[in-house]
Parts: C-alpha cells; sequence; structure tokens
C-alpha cells in the first residue's frame, strides 16, 4: 500500500492498519526484503511515537483490587517443570 492511499485513511481518522503480504510468488528472501522495507521506510512515516498506547494506559491504572497475598492452597500439586505437550512445535 502506497504512503498516499494510507495518508487519506488516516485523514479521515484511522489510527490502526492491519497489513497483510501477498507471497504468493515470492521468494522467502523477497518476503523479507519487503517486509523490511515496510518496516524501515514506510512504518516511521505514520508512527512518529513508537510507545504504543496500551504502554500510556498502563502507566496511568490504577490496580482494581490489592496485590494477592494468601498463601497458596496446602494439598495442591504445583508444576515444577513446563509439561512436555508445552513444548511441542507449533505445527506438529
Amino acid at each position: 500500500m502506497c504512503p498516499s492511499r494510507i495518508s487519506r485513511w488516516s485523514d479521515v481518522g484511522m489510527d490502526q492498519l492491519v497489513f497483510g503480504l501477498p507471497i504468493e510468488g515470492l521468494h522467502h528472501d523477497e518476503v523479507l526484503e519487503v517486509l523490511e522495507l515496510f518496516g524501515d521506510k514506510v512504518i516511521p512515516e505514520f508512527d512518529k511515537d513508537r510507545k504504543h498506547s496500551t504502554d500510556y494506559y498502563r502507566e496511568t491504572a490504577v490496580p482494581k483490587y490489592g496485590r494477592f497475598s494468601k498463601p497458596f492452597p496446602e494439598g495442591v500439586n504445583w508444576p515444577t517443570v513446563i509439561p512436555e505437550s508445552a513444548l511441542k512445535p507449533l505445527d506438529a
């Protein structure tokens, strides 16, 4: 998407953009190059404040509840290691 098209959306109030890359037919190194160019050239033109909005919310957030200070229940078999099933690759 060219910067002038992004600017037009920004002019009407858009503050977030979902970027989809049509990678069909591109080689892996071409995909990486497109992503790098987008990150180095396009994003800095539109994201002048690199701090995410949720960071601002967290800085001013007031806890709704107090900190958890009760002892853990007795007799519960708490895990001490990550289960083997949690370590499997996502594509498996």
